[in-house]
């Protein structure tokens, strides 16, 4: 039958009593009677509260049509009802069944997750409890009765995330390689009732406070046929962009809204769900290229910077944290480069070797920067900068100054070109003079020739430029002098090579010099440079021969052969060049002459006897 409930706690669903027959023993002796055997079922539902009243045994046999003609129903009818004694058959420590009342009760809370391992068989999602009550009249057992109670499963338990779990829980996924529908598993939550419908968990995504990375527009939730809760990726993962996301998985009952269904549902909606922050951390991984500033870094470098010196530091940038990037130069068939450059891998730039603006006035390669998988290239050019540190050349046309002697004064010679290797820009001027000592006395007059053209071909150098730097050495006209001899020489009594001196100085000597910043006149070295010029006296046949004895004496043996030689004469020339003189015959007498054999001898022969 099916019980009412009683008071407000009570959710008695029904009672059925079955009638069994079973011998029991007489405590007094061998008589063997046959008591009367029923069952009765109730059910509650768990988590009631402690003494909640199960049923009324008496009450509910009455009622059951087994028990009529029955000796219990008329005990139970009769005067002597209160003589009736109902025993638990055991002991229990879930119920407790009042002994003249016959009222069923429960000793405590039953929770039914807590019986199920040992009363909830096959599969069953409700717990049998059955108890045993002995019925006795004056001690006389007449009737034994099977209570049976089921315990009927409520929602109770909220979802929970196992404490096992790490809170947070953070997940360590690669840029790259986490890109657009990628999936990521995330922990499930238990729900520990018994009933399939009220252990079902439904799960959301929740942000935090204030969350500045939009994590729900990257992240979304899905659940597999396989029950697996994934985390699906709406866009790729990238270090640069975002680090680290937070957000919550949310569990829940989906059950909670429905009451209506679920008439014994318990607790709180507000405690039905449990929450577990959940980070990701995106793990950077080498995926973006190096990047120079400029695809052409322009360096000036003074021709006297200091060799081992940092000429200058590259610099590229990488989106990648953490990232280590070196550099080297990009192969280079250009000898000079290796010679004088060398990239260190933090991208230092050392002058290895002296440089010359003189030689060489631009130096340009290329330079790699690599993260070990991405690189980029760029331009690195060095434009050298002249400094003063050429002394000043000379150069003559011709390259040997002559001078015929006994030319009259002031003879124009040749001409005297000063040049420097060293450009404009510091060397704007060159002021030459004659030592002091010597001014007037030399053998050499230096005319200047005024306001030298921007450009002059010298004769056995080629073009000279005086504009801008060009690579390579060259040589530049800053004066020239036309060269005239002071004296007349005589080379008989002169010395053969007249030597004079020029002093010159180079740098910025006038500061209207329109190769010069003007400020910079006073911090621009300047160099001398002396020059020792030879002018040759060229000799001209302008002395007659001597002999060197005005009388000679010979002896000639007689019968002397014809031809004989009878003496030797000697002249002399002033002239220090050997001029020609003709072979000459003088016939002396009919007996001798004279042959000329040699530009200054002369020998006497004997020719016959008459």
């Amino acid at each position: 039958m099916i019980l009412q409930n009683l008071g407000r706690f009570s959710s008695i669903l029904r009672a059925w009593l079955v009638t069994f027959s079973f011998l029991i023993s007489d405590s007094l002796g061998d008589n063997v009677m046959t008591a009367a055997q029923y069952r009765l079922r109730y059910a509650i539902t768990e988590n009631q509260p402690d003494d909640l009243r199960i049923g009324k045994l008496d009450d509910d046999l009455i009622h059951t049509p087994e028990v009529r003609s029955t000796e219990l129903f008329s005990l139970l009818h009769s005067s002597n009802y209160g003589a009736l004694r109902y025993r638990l058959r055991d002991p229990s420590s879930l119920f407790v069944l009042d002994e003249q009342t016959s009222i069923l009760s429960t000793k405590q809370s039953i929770d039914l997750e807590g019986l199920c391992p040992r009363y909830c068989r096959n599969g069953a999602t409700r717990a049998q409890l059955v108890q045993v009550v002995s019925v006795l009249y004056e001690q006389r057992m007449v009737a034994m009765v099977h209570v049976e109670v089921t315990v009927i499963d409520v929602d109770d338990n909220p979802p929970r995330f196992p404490k096992t779990i790490p809170r947070p829980y953070v997940l360590h996924l690669k840029e790259v390689i986490y890109r657009v529908g990628q999936q990521v598993e995330l922990p499930r939550a238990m729900d520990r009732d018994v009933q399939p419908d009220h252990a079902e968990i439904a799960y959301r995504l929740e942000s935090v406070p204030d969350d500045q990375t939009n994590a729900l527009e990257v992240f979304h939730l899905i659940a597999r046929n396989d029950s697996r809760l994934m985390l699906l990726l709406q866009r790729d993962l990238d270090y640069e962009d975002v680090k680290s996301y937070r957000f919550y998985l949310i569990a829940w009952s989906p059950s909670q809204g429905d009451r209506t269904r679920k008439p014994f549902q318990s607790g709180s909606a507000a405690d039905f769900h449990d929450k577990l922050e959940i980070q990701v951390d995106v793990m950077n991984i080498n995926d973006i290229s190096p990047v120079f500033g400029k695809s052409l870094y322009t360096v000036e470098l003074p021709e006297d910077t200091q060799v081992g010196s940092t000429i200058y530091k590259l610099e590229a940038t990488d989106g990648d944290e953490n990232s280590t990037i070196r550099y080297t130069v990009e192969d280079t068939s250009d000898p000079d480069i290796e010679r004088l450059f060398q990239v260190q891998p933090t991208g230092e730039v050392k002058l290895k070797d002296r440089l010359n603006y003189e030689k060489r006035t631009k130096y340009a390669f290329s330079v790699r920067a690599s993260d070990g998988e991405f690189f980029a290239l760029t331009r690195l050019e060095f434009n050298v900068l002249d400094v003063n540190d050429e002394l000043p050349e000379f150069v003559s046309n011709p390259a040997q100054l002559t001078v015929q002697e006994n030319k009259p004064p002031e003879t124009y010679v040749g001409q005297l070109f000063i040049t420097d290797r060293d450009s404009p820009e510091v060397n704007g001027h060159v002021f030459c003079q004659e030592p002091e000592h010597l001014v007037g006395k030399q053998p050499l007059l230096f005319h200047p020739q005024n306001n030298p053209t921007a450009e002059q071909v010298l004769p056995g150098v080629g073009q000279i430029a005086l504009g801008a730097p060009v690579s390579g050495p060259e040589h530049r006209v800053y004066q020239r002098f036309d060269l005239y001899s002071r004296y007349s020489f005589d080379r008989e009594t002169d010395p053969h090579v007249q030597l004079s001196l020029l002093v010159c100085t180079d740098g910025q000597q006038q500061k209207d010099s329109i190769f010069i910043d003007q400020n910079a006149v006073s911090e621009l070295p300047r160099l001398t440079g002396t020059l020792t010029i030879s002018l040759a006296i060229a000799d001209q046949n302008d002395n007659a021969p001597v002999f060197e004895r005005q009388y000679y004496e010979a002896e000639l043996k007689e019968n002397s052969p014809r031809g004989t030689r009878v003496v030797q004469v000697s002249e002399f020339k002033r002239c220090f060049q050997d001029y020609l003189v003709e072979h000459t015959i003088y016939y002396i007498t009919d007996l001798f002459y004279v042959i000329m054999l040699a530009p200054s001898e002369a020998t006497v022969f004997f020719i016959s006897v008459h």
